[in-house]
């Protein structure tokens, strides 16, 4: 976004010239031209079912604990055994950081404790489904002895 006497205003007001004060160019008419950077968008519009299912969608929807999401990526035929990094790391690997960030964050939340155990709860369920899916569908770990981190 851009600021003009003290406003924020969003970055597609100046793109498309909807602000119409001051001396900007685009108020007195000019020719907007977008970038690439600005152009193809067009998956922020559309719902998940319409984007291409992808190793990356099922390695997000993995991340995610997404049940519904990694199986629609598996009804589409994915392979959960394809590498997913150049060290030969597999979705299953993805799991497994996953699930230890899940703990983590799990033992470092505040609140009541009765809204940390459900919550608790409720992550350990959707990583159960999500786990017998990935089995269900012969998911296993690479036997690749580089340690794959969260974040890679």
């Amino acid at each position: 976004g851009s600021r003009r006497g003290g406003l924020k205003l969003p970055q597609s007001d100046l793109l498309f010239g909807r602000f119409s004060g001051g001396n900007s160019e685009l108020a007195r008419g000019a020719t907007v031209h977008p970038t690439p950077a600005t152009m193809g968008n067009a998956d922020c519009c559309m719902s998940d079912e319409h984007l291409p299912v992808t190793n990356e969608r099922l390695e997000w929807a993995v991340r995610k604990m997404d049940p519904k999401e990694v199986q629609a990526c598996l009804e589409a035929g994915l392979d959960v055994n394809m590498p997913i990094d150049r060290q030969g790391h597999t979705i299953m690997d993805i799991f497994v950081v996953e699930h230890q960030h899940m703990l983590k964050k799990c033992q470092t939340n505040r609140g009541r404790p009765e809204d940390q155990t459900r919550l608790f709860c409720e992550m350990q369920e959707s990583a159960a489904q999500v786990l017998r899916q990935l089995r269900g569908a012969g998911a296993v770990m690479s036997a690749q002895s580089a340690a794959l981190r969260r974040g890679v």
